[in-house]
């Protein structure tokens, strides 16, 4: 069963994972030789100005989602948001799959509750 807390972590980071998106990969920002368009974001990796932005939005003082928290939940909260938006980026999809299949040819391996998060937010 999943916290209250992990829910809310996990609904975040799906409705925040493209926050923002240009409509183009993160290569393609990479590559572009526009300062305009590549300026436009804090990070080429598109997942890190998706998980950047979210939280801008969230402590915005009229927003003020994250208020009640105290600094040890925030950030908590913070890093399992994060890790989720960041597992969306493909270019890290083999080390996934790669971790998944080490995970399933040991029969006694207990998935980190993070990584869980992560492969919920990467199946969904």
């Amino acid at each position: 069963r999943l916290s209250p807390w992990v829910r809310f972590a996990l609904l975040t980071a799906a409705l925040c994972h493209d926050l923002e998106h240009p409509g183009v990969s993160s290569p393609f920002l990479a590559n572009v030789k526009s300062q305009e368009i590549a300026g436009a974001f804090k990070d080429v990796l598109l997942e890190k100005h998706h998980a950047l932005r979210a939280f801008e939005v969230m402590v915005d003082s009229q927003v003020g989602l994250l208020e009640g928290l105290t600094t040890a939940e925030y950030w908590t909260f913070r890093n399992a948001v994060s890790g989720c938006i960041l597992a969306t980026d493909f270019s890290r999809h083999k080390k996934y799959c790669e971790r998944l299949a080490e995970l399933a040819a040991n029969p006694t391996a207990v998935m980190p509750k993070q990584l869980e998060m992560e492969f919920l937010i990467k199946c969904a």
